[in-house]
């Protein structure tokens, strides 16, 4: 049986429009607000899963379904 693990998931990240800035889902279920800069990012604020689970459903009410 092979037990070597597989390469790890690279990170999720979601701009925001034509801004500087980023969601980057963390592993854990979270999120970091992120400001994108040619040497990388700057993580501007750490959410955990549960204020992150909130913040996507009061966006998602706000908006809607909208296509």
């Amino acid at each position: 049986m092979n037990t070597t693990p597989g390469p790890p998931k690279p990170p999720i990240i979601i701009p925001y429009g034509n801004t500087p800035y980023a969601l980057r889902l963390t592993p854990d279920g979270g999120t970091k607000l992120i400001q994108l800069n040619a040497t990388g990012h700057t993580t501007l604020a750490t959410l955990k899963p549960s204020p992150s689970e909130t913040f996507a459903y009061h966006l998602y009410d706000a908006i809607g379904a909208t296509r």
